[in-house]
Order: C-alpha cells, then sequence, then structure tokens
C-alpha cells in the first residue's frame, strides 16, 4: 500500500502524515460515490430521453425508456414500466435504491449535512411515486430537473465538508465539553 509503514496498521491507507483512513471509511467512500454516481447517470438518460424525443405522441419517448432499461439491465414489458423500474424499483439499477446505497454508505463515513442532503432527494423522488405510470415526458423532465439539482446539492456538500473545512478552533474543540458542565 502506497505510503503506509511497515509498523503501521497494513489495513489502512495513509494520504498525509497525520491524517489516515481506515479501510472500512475507504470502502464507505468509494462505494458513495458510486451510487451518487450511477443515480445520476440514470437520471440524465431519462432527461435526455424526454428531452430529445420530439414526438407529439410520447412514442419516441416510450421507445428510449426501453432502450435504457434495457442498458441497465432491466426488462420490462411497457415504457411505464420500464420508468418505474428505473425511478422506483429496489434493484441496483433505479434511482431510488441508488440513492438509498449511497445514503446508507454515508451514514457509515458522511456528516449529518451529507446524509440529510441525500435523504431530501430520496424524498423529492418518492413524493412523485404515486404519479407513476401516468408520468408524461414532460414529468419525467421536471422531475429529473430537481433529482439533478439535489444531487448537485449533495456533490457540493461533499465539496465544503471534505476539501473546503476549515480546521475547527480551539473554542470548538471544547464546546461539547463544555455545554456538559
Amino acid at each position: 500500500m502506497a505510503g503506509a509503514k511497515p509498523s503501521e496498521d497494513p489495513r489502512s491507507v495513509v494520504f498525509a502524515k497525520d491524517r489516515w483512513l481506515t479501510d472500512s471509511r475507504v470502502y464507505n467512500l468509494i462505494w458513495m460515490g458510486r451510487w451518487l454516481e450511477r443515480a445520476e447517470n440514470i437520471c440524465r438518460a431519462l432527461d435526455a430521453a424526454a428531452l430529445l424525443s420530439t414526438s407529439s405522441t410520447e412514442k419516441g419517448f416510450y421507445q428510449a425508456l426501453e432502450r435504457i432499461s434495457s442498458a441497465w439491465g432491466l426488462s420490462s414489458k411497457t415504457p411505464h414500466e420500464a420508468l418505474i423500474m428505473l425511478m422506483w424499483q429496489e434493484t441496483s439499477s433505479s434511482i431510488s435504491s441508488c440513492l438509498k446505497m449511497a445514503r446508507e454508505n454515508a451514514s457509515h463515513v458522511g456528516p449529518i449535512e451529507l446524509i440529510s442532503s441525500i435523504n431530501e432527494t430520496i424524498m423529492e423522488l418518492r413524493s412523485h411515486k404515486e404519479q407513476g405510470e401516468k408520468m408524461s415526458r414532460e414529468d419525467v423532465q421536471a422531475l429529473m430537473a430537481k433529482i439533478q439539482d439535489g444531487l448537485k446539492k449533495t456533490f457540493g456538500v461533499i465539496e465544503v465538508v471534505w476539501f473546503k473545512r476549515q480546521p475547527l478552533s480551539e473554542a470548538e474543540l471544547i464546546r461539547p465539553y463544555v455545554q456538559q458542565e
């Protein structure tokens, strides 16, 4: 392992002299990122299908839904079933499932802001589940815009929390102990 000395724990990743991560934290970070990217990819595919299908009968949109679901390994009998599978079904090929898995990984390594951000996106997606088969191309496009905004917010939280966080001041470090007295 790069950066690890023989006397250090071989199961840890060292990225600075006094900063390291355990294997389980690295595992959860990597998988959280993969699940978030997967959700974003499905979202973009659905958004592109809705945007690019200019047919007034929505036939082009339905054909695109079937192709997207097939590309993600889902077998659907109707375009509406494909849409439901891509958004809400409990498989690794749905936006909902990917977000839930990302939240699970984030709960092991992320701060509450990150978990809340992912949760808000899940709630937004879930709030449209009852529309399901009745969703039009425009409805799907509007929902995908909201989901993409939620994902952008989540990526923004990651950026701030892990890459721009200022070290805690001494007052912030001792605040929890002072409040207990």
